[in-house]
């Protein structure tokens, strides 16, 4: 009992606490339905009392307002409040098609404090060569640097390098390093003599770090006009997993309507708080998007430790996460064009950004899905299981293979039974079934075992504590108990001999 306790207390302190991720000058982000008119839109704008920020984006239709006179908030007041009412009166109009807040969205690294990189990298340009096919690849961030244009013109075309959100005026040059650091992981060791790999810088974020949610889909739109084939998306905003699900949710929307016009393939990063990404509560649990989105041309990325386990800082989830790729002590090049050493998703992002592009050149016509599936059937096992979808480290060479041998995209048994130095580890995960009158969870193991069961409440009490036996695979366990809190927030506690899980859920 004394160490379920200490167990529950040290989990409470490290859990993370966000506030929901801040906003920019009381705007909303607008999709009007396709067989709505001007006055559809001008009666909408009155009705709101708001107002047109923007004109729509040529091809996603995108639109900006903002409060005509927005209140005052007072200090430790909450930056959502004036238009929260805004979003959800918009959200039920049917000539509404998408909705949401325009948020800030921030990049993603971690200093590393080290100049050694721990990793190989995932390509060998003398033994792993393009495929001879055009790819074009861009970078939502915070540019690239000036040297790129003398120093990297085997990828970037010096007379268009992208385009500068923040300012249009200017060229898309970085002052900031993140950019430039995940363009430099992107290049290096990616063959590229005859230079039918392009990159594309689209600055969507300032010298700080920070862009708006809007800045981002026009730089969508504009990735459509241009033909884009892939996206390295290495930032997050936070947001409750059930409004990141909603069909009108804005972004939501407008990565799916940039599906239906151009099938690019979304590489995006799962964030640096050790969050589980699945949660879906809406008291605590914010989960970082875009990386998870269900859309299906999304691959979402973790980072590994060099020990190819998951760094301490990486967000997880196994079913909103997908693979792991090296995220720890990567080295690079800043926006001054030297060597710097980084750590983060945004790092273990690139990486998969740099294996699919290596893929597409391999396509005589690049296709996504068969890009996608080949690089979640052909990952290493990690040396700790139950963090993503695939439990799997990427694996360039198998999944070259992979594509090569498999003309169509298979379902992967991404669960199948594998060792890791002859080790057994519980590929272990524990979900709650919401909507249930009697708390119901999906318990997932790799091996048949025993288990022990235990539910407390947030003040550490155990309401119920009892041994299971659970088969291979999928488990349903139902156990009803007093709620004893008027919070209603529970933690229930799966222990097997080899891992323990701890998951919360609302009763």
């Amino acid at each position: 009992m004394k160490k379920l306790l200490f167990f529950l207390c040290a989990f409470l302190f490290v859990l993370p606490i966000f506030s929901q991720s801040s906003i920019s000058n009381n705007e909303l982000i607008l999709f009007m339905a396709p067989n709505s008119t001007s006055q559809d839109l001008e009666d909408l704008l009155v009705d709101l009392e708001m107002e047109l920020v923007s004109d729509p984006t040529p091809n996603l239709g995108a639109l900006l307002v903002k409060l005509i006179d927005p209140p005052a908030i007072s200090a430790g007041g909450n930056p959502l409040g004036p238009i929260t009412g805004k979003k959800q009166k918009a959200s039920v109009r049917s000539e509404v098609a998408g909705v949401g807040f325009n948020y800030f969205v921030s990049d993603l690294h971690q200093n590393s404090g080290s100049t050694e990189s721990c990793h190989e990298d995932i390509l060998n340009t003398e033994t792993q060569p393009n495929g001879g096919n055009s790819i074009l690849t861009g970078i939502f961030d915070t540019g690239i640097s000036v040297y790129a244009t003398t120093q990297a013109t085997d990828f970037y075309n010096p007379s268009y390098m992208g385009f500068n959100f923040i300012n249009p005026d200017n060229p898309p040059l970085d002052e900031n390093g993140h950019g430039t650091h995940i363009a430099s992981i992107i290049m290096n060791n990616l063959e590229n003599q005859n230079n039918v790999i392009q990159l594309r810088s689209y600055k969507t974020h300032n010298n700080n770090g920070q862009g708006s949610l809007f800045d981002v889909i026009q730089a969508l739109d504009l990735a459509i006009t241009d033909g884009v084939d892939i996206i390295n998306m290495s930032f997050i905003y936070m947001e409750e997993k059930h409004h990141g699900n909603e069909t009108k949710n804005a972004f939501k929307y407008a990565l799916s309507k940039a599906f239906s016009l151009s099938e690019m393939l979304i590489i995006a990063a799962a964030g640096n708080d050790n969050n589980d990404n699945d949660f879906e509560s809406q008291l605590s649990g914010l989960s970082a998007f875009p990386a998870s989105f269900n859309n299906p041309n999304i691959i979402s990325v973790a980072s590994s430790d060099c020990l190819f386990d998951k760094s301490s800082f990486s967000n997880y989830g196994t079913t909103s996460v997908d693979v792991f790729a090296p995220g720890e002590n990567i080295l690079g090049l800043n926006h001054l064009w030297q060597p710097l050493s980084n750590s983060g998703t945004s790092q273990a992002t690139a990486f998969v950004t740099k294996l699919a592009t290596y893929l597409g050149s391999h396509q005589q016509t690049f296709n996504w899905e068969t890009v996608k599936c080949a690089i979640l059937n052909s990952t290493d096992p990690m040396k700790t299981l139950g963090y993503t979808l695939t439990d799997g480290y990427i694996n360039s060479q198998a999944a070259l293979d992979y594509l090569t041998t498999h003309t169509n995209c298979e379902d992967a048994d991404y669960r199948e039974e594998i060792e890791f130095l002859e080790k057994d580890y519980y590929n272990q995960s524990v979900s709650y079934l919401a909507n249930r009158d009697i708390p119901t969870f999906e318990i997932i193991v790799k091996k048949e075992a025993e288990a022990t069961v235990s539910i407390a409440n947030i003040n550490g009490e155990i309401l119920v504590n009892e041994a299971i036996q659970l088969t291979k695979g999928r488990n349903i366990y139902t156990r009803d108990f007093p709620k004893t809190e008027s919070i209603g927030l529970y933690f229930i506690i799966v222990q097997t001999k080899n891992k323990v899980q701890t998951s919360k859920f609302i009763k």
